[in-house]
């Protein structure tokens, strides 16, 4: 398979249409209710979608990447496991993240939201090369889902609100999120419900 296939594939398998254009909407909702009223409603609607679709996709790689192990035992038959090369993963999640980047570049407050990207990056990294020595990898999805709040802000049109504003909006995002993740992953469910659980 070609790069361009393999890319394709990918989006096709693991960033399925339905669940991810609902996710950028609640992102984007969120960000509007923690950021001040922008100029344009409409342009920044439009500008805050396109960053959430580029920020969750390259997340979205990146985390797939990341669980390249696990998902050689629980999922062989997932794309990021069957191509042996990660190359075209890479570049594709790259994309994503310089097309947000350019896009969040032309807007304002750059500087600050590029330091915090980066903050956010070398978190995910930190976390994705020590999770293991906290024993439960199932855990880990709760603490990966708080990069969405981090998602928000980044994404958001205006001025940061005041924190007695953002901040519970923030909490309940994750809080709904992980409810959400709990809900769609078996797998969690006994870590929330007991071992009576159904797997």
């Amino acid at each position: 398979m070609s790069r361009t296939e393999i890319m394709r594939a990918y989006l096709a398998e693991r960033f399925v249409g339905q669940r991810f254009v609902l996710l950028a909407i609640v992102l984007s909702g969120a960000a509007f209710l923690v950021s001040t009223k922008p100029a344009e409603p409409l342009i920044a609607l439009l500008r805050t979608l396109t960053s959430a679709f580029l920020l969750i996709l390259a997340l979205r790689v990146w985390d797939d990447l990341a669980d390249r192990t696990r998902d050689a035992v629980e999922h062989p038959n997932r794309i990021t496991v069957r191509i042996t090369s990660s190359n075209a993963f890479v570049i594709l999640g790259e994309s994503a993240a310089f097309g947000w980047i350019a896009l969040m570049l032309t807007g304002r407050d750059s500087p600050s939201r590029l330091l915090l990207f980066i903050a956010l990056c070398i978190a995910l990294t930190i976390w994705y090369r020590t999770r293991r020595i906290l024993g439960s990898s199932r855990l880990s999805a709760y603490a990966v889902l708080s990069k969405y709040p981090v998602i928000v802000v980044l994404i958001a049109p205006g001025q940061l609100r005041t924190p007695i504003i953002a901040v519970p909006v923030l909490v309940s995002l994750y809080l709904l999120l992980c409810i959400y993740e709990t809900l769609d992953d078996p797998s969690l469910q006994p870590l929330i419900f007991g071992r009576g659980s159904q797997p």
